[in-house]
């Protein structure tokens, strides 16, 4: 599948299996963040292991087929983001022209993927919500 790379900066916390998610990596970031990466190969990247430091743009693994619940829709990457505890939308933290490159799917059928940079340009998570809860 395609390649799935680190948003930010971070720590891998967690890899497991999930019954309905399939295999799913967990990275931290500053100020209680987490991104969770969700239905990928079961074969992660060179390196990828928890503890590990993880820099925005590095490769984590590759989009799989190993989430149950999804197996009807085409292989992507469930991508989740967390502040404080909090689910908050990942395209917020995502410039305007990554987000419609983004909408327009094209890394999967290209077999990579090009990102522009994110709002945050110190490649940190952020510590709140974007409404500043």
């Amino acid at each position: 599948g395609a390649p799935v790379s680190a948003a930010a900066d971070g720590k891998v916390e967690k890899i497991w299996e999930d019954v309905r998610m399939g295999w799913c990596i967990a990275v931290s970031h500053s100020g209680s963040a987490v991104t969770y990466y969700k239905n990928l190969d079961e074969t992660l990247a060179e390196g990828i292991s928890e503890g590990a430091t993880v820099t925005a743009g590095q490769l984590l693994g590759a989009i799989g087929e190993s989430a149950m619940v999804e197996v009807s829709q085409e292989p992507h990457l469930h991508f989740e983001v967390t502040a404080k505890g909090i689910s908050v939308d990942p395209l917020d933290y995502f410039s305007e022209k990554d987000v419609n490159a983004l909408s327009e799917d094209t890394a999967y059928e290209s077999g990579a993927a090009e990102s522009d940079t994110v709002k945050n340009p110190t490649n940190t998570a952020p510590e709140t919500r974007p409404d500043g809860k």
